[in-house]
């Protein structure tokens, strides 16, 4: 039982923190939401550079962790300075109003995190085994094990070498708070993280809409966006009865390992590359630096990232220079790009792994009703 209370514990002590630090540092960049998740990426991204750096150079865990303390013993500190040094204030009012806009908001959480507790057949299988390896390495982490030269999933020595798992962090921020709070880091991840996780990609999603109206100048619909996420219950149900939903890559992650870095990526990787660009009319230097930042940040996640990097980043360029460049300032580099996507797909099509795949997922799909309405939309 003490585990479970001190997951809620962590669960309101990292969250209000972000809600702390947003509207220290980014309150004149939108309402609520978008301030937390701009917390939540300057944090992700500084322990993310710290884990890459830890990684890279095969530091002990203890590194890491002592690291971390020290990040958040300056960026609180920083934060509670500025707050009182800048007079910065909440009223009463836009508290009342926050309430008024995002109560849902906890609540979808909570079921989202209940259907993900009782969907118990993926836990007995280990996930795929994926857990195998995952939880096991916060295990190594929170024991002092070796990590670099024991395999997580079999306590076997390793090959000691570089490759895509090298440069993931979200282990070894886990196993700091497992470590830190005395947590079991099995319910720590299906319990705390898995309820952060839901509880930011719901957020996400209103900030992203939000952003989207204020882009149209449409003033509605601000106390009816929080129950948007309510969609997300859709794809949380048990995999088999998910794939006469909608068949997708890995879609059993969702309802069983809201935890993994990969989950993140494929559930919020999308709207955290396009968030602070929805109300842009120019490209600046600067844009290209926060899109690496974030980029940067997903990747350090998993690397099933990069090429959702890669088709965000040309899919953005291609619409500026369609809908907001002059027609000469846009036909060179609108070739340029439409010529490697269509070099990368004749590439890509001669990868028979790749395209074995994409046909079963369309022939799994041919019961869903939801991807012919994707279908449709989309012709």
């Amino acid at each position: 039982m003490i585990n479970y209370l001190l997951s809620i514990l962590y669960i309101i002590i990292f969250l209000l923190s972000l809600i702390f630090i947003g509207n220290t540092f980014f309150k004149k960049y939108g309402n609520l939401p978008i301030r937390i998740i701009y917390s939540f990426i300057l944090y992700k991204f500084v322990i993310s550079f710290l884990g890459v750096v830890i990684s890279f150079f095969k530091l002990p865990f203890i590194t890491f962790y002592v690291l971390m303390f020290a990040f958040w013993i300056i960026l609180l500190g920083y934060t509670i300075y500025k707050y009182y040094n800048d007079n910065i204030k909440i009223s009463k009012e836009e508290t009342k109003e926050n309430l008024k806009r995002y109560w849902f908001i906890p609540i979808i959480t909570i079921v989202l995190l209940f259907f993900s507790v009782i969907n118990i057949q993926y836990h007995w299988f280990g996930n795929h085994l994926d857990d195998g390896f995952y939880v096991n390495e916060i295990y190594d982490y929170v024991n002092g094990v070796d990590t670099y030269s024991i395999d997580p999933a079999t306590g076997f020595t390793r090959i000691n070498t570089f490759n895509q798992y090298s440069l993931n962090t979200w282990q070894m921020e886990s196993a700091f708070y497992s470590k830190l709070m005395h947590i079991e880091p099995s319910i720590f991840l299906k319990i705390g993280q898995s309820f952060v996780n839901y509880f930011l990609l719901s957020i996400l999603i209103i900030a992203f809409l939000e952003k989207l109206l204020q882009r149209k100048n449409i003033d509605k619909y601000k106390y009816e966006l929080q129950f948007i996420p309510m969609a997300l219950i859709l794809f949380i149900f048990q995999f088999d009865v998910l794939n006469y939903v909608l068949a997708l890559q890995d879609g059993w992650q969702f309802g069983n390992a809201m935890y993994y870095g990969s989950t993140v990526i494929r559930t919020m990787g999308i709207f955290l590359l396009l968030l602070p660009f929805i109300d842009k009319t120019k490209i600046k230097f600067i844009d290209f630096i926060i899109y690496g930042v974030i980029s940067f940040t997903l990747l350090a996640q998993s690397a099933v990232a990069l090429p959702v990097v890669i088709i965000v980043g040309l899919s953005y360029l291609i619409s500026y220079f369609i809908f907001e460049c002059t027609k000469k300032r846009r036909s060179i580099p609108l070739i340029l790009i439409l010529g490697l996507l269509f070099i990368a797909g004749i590439i890509l099509s001669n990868i028979s792994f790749i395209n074995d795949h994409a046909i079963y997922l369309v022939i799994v799909n041919k019961f869903s009703v939801l991807f012919y309405i994707i279908l449709i939309v989309w012709l």
